[in-house]
């Protein structure tokens, strides 16, 4: 009995190994270099090998001789660096069978394209500093370039045109390594989760179950939970009264257009922030709107507007643990602390009112003020607030990277972080856009100033850089490389996270 169960067993393995797909797919055009092998007529539990050829090889003999590149596995994956992008190649597997002969693969093919936005000839990550040893097979995905590199520049993958979804034109923003091994991104504001072949695996719907709007809208940021859900910032345009004393208001240019006709009072529609929460078949399970908050808590402003235009909600953090949103808005300098359970906000974090609005230049801003059109705020395995510190409100002081503890709805900053940006002499840029930073698992830093510096680094807790970077671009009638504009970059720490992106090709 015993025996009949394990023969049982082991055909039944067997039918699943034999039928296992060949991977890469014979004649498949690859959107990467870093690549999975498997031939479940070759494939064995034991030591086994890919051999691999550049070019078309069509014979053993021929292939035989041309062989210049082999990796091996003892019962793992068969993963490795192929020798660029634009190649064909030609493959097999040789592994080492139950009697200790070699059980030799046939031939196969396939080829490495070429990024159709993007050449990787003419984008580059330009080494500043090597990475710090435990960095060095650490890959970072950057949105601008629409490619992950290696921590030498060596690009990587890049993301292909999917039809319908995305093209050469495409924005792209906020490409990230989800928790299962799959790719989130933005591609002109519609959030979709790919794998590493570039196939759809799932589409935040347009429903408009929140705005009425005749689609949903998103914006900058999409993160996939540890539950399998899917939280995204939307914008919802409603209503807004513009009040005015007289026609010589001095604040009256700030306005939008329309209300500006008469004196009195004057509807006009201003946009506002949502964070959506859809699960894996789409369906809204919970969402916060800012406008809510808004409409009962309208900031005195100097002068005889009340209200705000436009706050601009930029970035968002889900702490898991404690249940409680973070939500960052540019425009008015302000973190706002939101619990989960039934969307009250617990605490407003950074200035305490509309002085600090980057939209209102006539007015002066504290003196005490922490941090200015910030970008990406997140919460430390502390429990510290970090945010990107773009310091438009100080334009001579570069942009930082800020940590502050929160206690009693105030921030007291506990660590801060200035690059030496090197200018070449001329004076900072007056305006910075974007930028982020993510800590990484031993609690250093990965910072992307994005535009108009295009750095990229790692700075541990002691501002020690462990890895410097710059994003560039090939400007071919200038003859010159130019900083490639990008918003947000995101960090794989390792080969095992990259392999189970790799090998999620073949399972989805």
């Amino acid at each position: 009995m015993h025996r009949k169960l394990r023969m049982l067993v082991v055909l039944l393995l067997l039918s699943f190994r034999v039928s296992g797909q060949l991977f890469p797919a014979e004649e498949s055009r690859l959107n990467y270099v870093m690549v999975g092998f498997y031939d479940p007529e070759a494939s064995s539990s034991g030591e086994q090998r890919v051999e691999l050829a550049v070019g078309t090889i069509p014979n053993e003999n021929l292939f035989q001789k041309n062989i210049t590149y082999s990796i091996q596995s003892a019962g793992g994956h068969l993963t490795g660096l192929v020798p660029g992008f634009g190649k064909s190649y030609t493959w097999r597997v040789v592994s080492v069978g139950s009697n200790a002969k070699n059980i030799v693969g046939k031939l196969h093919h396939f080829s490495t394209a070429i990024s159709p936005a993007f050449d990787s000839d003419h984008v580059r990550m330009r080494i500043v500093k090597d990475a710090a040893a435990k960095y060095q097979e650490s890959y970072v995905f950057s949105d601008g370039a629409r490619m992950l590199f290696d921590m030498k520049g060596r690009p990587i993958w890049f993301l292909p045109n999917i039809p319908g979804a995305v093209t050469d034109n495409s924005v792209i923003r906020d490409m990230k390594l989800t928790n299962r091994g799959t790719i989130t991104l933005l591609s002109d504001d519609v959030p979709y989760e790919i794998n590493y072949a570039g196939r759809i695996l799932w589409r935040a719907p347009h429903n408009n179950v929140t705005t009425g709007d005749t689609i949903e809208r998103y914006h900058h940021e999409f993160t996939r939970l540890s539950n399998g859900h899917y939280m995204v910032l939307g914008t919802e345009t409603t209503q807004w009264e513009w009040k005015f004393r007289t026609r010589s208001d001095s604040s009256l240019f700030i306005a939008p257009e329309g209300a500006r006709a008469g004196d009195g009072h004057k509807y006009e529609p201003i946009t506002f922030g949502t964070v959506l929460e859809f699960d894996s078949s789409g369906k809204l399970v919970w969402w916060w709107k800012s406008s809510d908050y808004f409409r009962k808590h309208k900031e005195e402003n100097p002068g005889t507007i009340r209200g705000f235009f436009d706050p601009h909600e930029n970035s968002f953090f889900f702490d898991e643990r404690t249940k409680v949103l973070y939500v960052s808005f540019k425009n008015i300098n302000q973190l706002y602390n939101v619990r989960y359970s039934d969307k009250s906000i617990q605490a407003v974090l950074g200035v305490t009112n509309a002085y600090g609005a980057t939209n209102m230049p006539m007015m002066p801003y504290p003196a005490g003020i922490r941090f200015c059109e910030q970008h990406s705020c997140k919460i430390s395995q502390e429990g510290n607030v970090y945010l990107f510190n773009n310091n438009i409100c100080h334009p001579t002081v570069p942009p930082t990277v800020l940590m502050m503890q929160e206690k009693g709805g105030a921030l007291k900053p506990v660590w801060e972080y200035t690059y030496p940006l090197d200018l070449g002499g001329m004076p900072r840029q007056p305006v910075t856009k974007g930028g982020n930073v993510t800590e990484l698992a031993d609690k250093s830093l990965l910072v992307s100033f994005c535009n108009p510096y295009g750095n990229l680094f790692i700075v541990n807790r002691r501002k020690e850089l462990e890895w410097d970077a710059m994003l560039e671009r090939w400007n071919d009638q200038a003859r010159r490389w130019d900083i490639l504009d990008e918003y947000r970059a995101s960090f794989v720490a390792g080969r095992k996270e990259l392999e189970k992106l790799i090998w999620g090709v073949r399972r989805n």
